[in-house]
This record gives C-alpha cells, structure tokens and sequence, in this order.
C-alpha cells in the first residue's frame, strides 16, 4: 500500500464517520500538493462534502480533521494533520519511509522484474586515461552507468558492463618524452600516480615555451605504435601502475567491469576492419584520406591522409567486435555530452556500411563538471574527495555511542561514498555543474564549512 493509498482509506473512513460518503480511490484523485511546503505534503479539499453535508468547507475541514487527527497521531507513517482554510493538510514522516527503503534495499529482489530475460545490455562507461589520476571528472560516467547497470538488471536483463580504457593515443608519447626529461624511478616506485600527473602538467607547461616537446612526443607515439622495446617497457609500466590505482577506486565505490577493454585492445582489428569497409565501396578518398559521407553530418574519418586511424575508426571497429561477441540487444555509451555529434557519425556511418543492428546502440550523454583542469594541475582527485568525506563522516561519529573503531571507519566510509554518488546523480544529468567541496560534502560534518 502506497502513502497516498494509506491516507485515502484513513480519510475516507473518517468522512464517513461525520456523516458524508467518499470511496478511497475518489478521495485519492483529489490530493494535491500544498502551495507551500511547511503546510505538509498532501491536501485534501472538503469542497465536493459540503452538499452531502449542508455545511461550509471551512467547518467540515474543522470536523473532519478533529475525528483524523487521533488515527494520524498514532499512525508510523504520519507526523500531523491540519485544517488550513477548506482543506486538511497532512505531513508524511520521512523516517517512516526511509526505513522502508532501507528495508527493501537489503531485499535482493526487491523491484525486480522479468521484461529484461532473455536480453542483454552492453553499457560502455567510466573509461578514465591511463597514466592520470582517477579524478572527479570521471564519476559521471562511472555513477550513470552504474546506476543504469543496477535498473537493467533488476528488470532482468544480463548487463554487460566494458571499461574502455584510454589507454592509446599521442598523450602517451608526450608523457614518454616527459619522463625522459624529468621521470624519477623512486617518484614512480612510491607515488605512480602523482609522480605522473605531475610529469604531463610539467610537460603542458613547458610546451608553451618550448614547440620541440611535442615534436618529441610524436616520436614517442610512433615509436610505440611501431612496437619499439623501449617504448612498449614504458607503455605498459604506465598502463599497469593506472589500472591498480582505478581498481582502488572501483572497490570503494563497488563497481566492477567484465571487461577492461580499452583503445589498445583494437589495435590488431582495426587493419580488418578498414579493409572489409573498403570492401562495400561507401568510404571515399578526400584530399588523402579516407572518409564516409554522411548527409546532415561532417564526413566520418577512417584513416588520416598519413594513414593514421582516429577515435571513430576504433570504435566502429569495437562497436562491430562487441556486436560478433556478446551479440547485445542494446548497447549504451555513457559519455559526455561534447561527443554527441560524434555518436551520430559512428551509428549513421554503421548503418551506410550495411550493419543492421546499427539502431541498437545508444549515447547517453552528460554533463561535465566545471572548475578542474588536467593539463593546468586543477584536476580534483576523487580519492581526495573521499578521503575527506570519510574523514568528516567520521568525525561525525565520534560523538556516537555503541560504535567499536573499526565499525567508525566502515561506516564513514560507506557515507563518503554514498554522499558522492548521491550529489553526483542528484544533478540534472544533461546539465553541466560547478565542482564545489561544500556542496559535494555537505552534511557529512556540520561543523566543517570546507575549503
């Protein structure tokens, strides 16, 4: 029985007391919401009693309340009741449902459904950069997809959930170059992850003053992707330190892949993919490089006029492995919002190829988070954010008795993390949001106004 539905019998059973007649399920459709919030959250207009009664709505507003007020005093899911004018205002007890909530949360099944069996869903989400720190920016993706993951699998359906790494790219090159100059062996040993974040600013940085750095980050990439020793010792040092640091991360969020497919995992199928497109006859050269054209859209790049592949040649070349694989009923990439358009050029460009299950992927875009910067050392680093969210939540819980310290520590843990899930989700989703400690902390400590 639904709060409304409870309250609806309640009233009507009151009405009839005072003489009148209302079935519960009319008493329903004439709740409304109070003008404003202090009055309570539900009001029941008297206006259609006052012909049964030959009285005004104000008195039988008085009447009725004095024969509700004794069964809502008493009632767990109810805190008042009160006669406002021609109606009855009724507040509900917060806690009451909270408990409620809490008690089905820890049913396994509790909401599920069966319109899913039988299907899958791949959801493509998270994907952080390798060799940077995991930082706010990245929860988006990582709490929308989550949380889509969680309500396709309560309605049955088998989720697939693929991490796709950014872990390719000329980014690598350029942090390659930046560790020749400057790397610390001892830095990357104890702090990895810092020691590299601080490697790419310090590379940004000196790249204004200096155009030869990128130059020599180019010689790194193509050094790598031509599988040089020295090169792939790097690449795969970098990658493995990044990937123990995201798992860190993903265990105290409680969310895992099935698979941590990322760029470099398409390397060997991309060469296939370009020749079975060329195959069809639908990609054309444009001043040297090969293209799909698109009505409506910019042409979609397969390969550069070097040669070179881009972002849509790998993820046509995933989208269609993922499809022969895993064989989906729908796959969803929860990425932000800029990508939009590039979303479009890939699913349109899998249609002109001939890939009828083109319909079934689609882009769920976001927001980004304002305020945090990589390349200028602004980025706010989610383990950060956490940390001091436990800390808070902790301190908080000082002043509670019938804790043992170990209890303390799991429990300010897992507020910390349900507070940033909470703020990140509770944000509209397509809109963009400033970052703010106070706001992404708040109520952990009352006593702490943040930075």
């Amino acid at each position: 029985m639904t709060n409304k539905k409870e309250l609806a019998e309640l009233i009507s059973q009151t009405i009839t007391e005072i003489g009148a007649k209302l079935e519960a399920n009319k008493v329903e459709t004439l709740f409304s919401k109070p003008p404003n919030p202090s009055l309570g959250d539900i009001a029941f207009p008297t206006f259609q009693l006052a012909r049964q009664l030959r009285r005004s709505p104000h008195l039988i507003a008085k009447t009725l309340q004095e024969a509700l007020f004794p069964k809502i005093s008493v009632h767990p899911a109810f805190t008042k009741s009160v006669a406002t004018g021609p109606y009855i205002n009724v507040t509900f007890d917060p806690s009451y449902y909270a408990r409620q909530i809490l008690t089905l949360s820890a049913q396994k099944t509790a909401g599920s459904q069966t319109i899913g069996a039988g299907k899958t869903v791949v959801i493509d989400y998270s994907s952080p950069n390798i060799a940077k720190p995991f930082g706010i920016g990245h929860l988006r993706s990582t709490a929308i997809g989550h949380a889509l993951r969680n309500i396709f699998e309560t309605l049955g359906y088998s989720v697939i959930g693929i991490n796709h790494l950014g872990d390719w790219g000329t980014q690598f090159g350029k942090m390659m170059a930046a560790y020749e100059h400057w790397g610390d062996d001892n830095a990357l040993k104890t702090e990895p992850i810092s020691h590299l974040y601080e490697l790419y600013v310090r590379f940004h940085l000196a790249a204004k003053t200096d155009p030869e750095l990128e130059e020599q980050g180019r010689i790194w990439f193509k050094r790598l992707e031509e599988k040089d020793e020295k090169a792939l010792k790097y690449w795969t040092r970098f990658r493995a330190l990044s990937l123990r640091q995201f798992e860190q991360i993903y265990a105290r969020l409680d969310i895992h892949f099935d698979h941590y497919w990322g760029e470099a995992f398409y390397n060997d199928k991309l060469a296939d993919f370009v020749i079975s497109a060329k195959a069809t006859n639908v990609p054309v050269m444009s001043e040297g490089a090969l293209v799909i054209e698109l009505e409506g859209l910019n042409p979609c790049l397969l390969l550069k006029s070097d040669g070179a592949t881009l972002y849509s040649t790998r993820d046509l070349t995933a989208a269609i492995y993922r499809f022969e694989k895993l064989n989906f009923d729908q796959m969803l990439y929860v990425v932000g919002t800029p990508q939009s358009n590039h979303f479009k050029q890939v699913f349109t460009s899998l249609d002109r190829l001939g890939y009828s299950w083109f319909d079934r992927l689609h882009h769920v875009p976001f927001g980004h988070i304002h305020g945090i910067s990589t390349r200028k050392g602004t980025l706010v680093f989610l383990k950060d954010i956490l940390d001091r969210g436990k800390a808070q939540a902790r301190s908080a819980l000082e002043k509670r008795a019938g804790f043992t310290d170990q209890e303390r520590d799991e429990v300010a843990e897992q507020i910390a993390v349900g507070a940033v899930i909470f703020y990140d989700l509770s944000r509209n989703r397509v809109k963009d949001y400033d970052f703010s400690w106070d706001l992404m902390l708040h109520g952990l400590n009352p006593g702490e106004s943040g930075r």
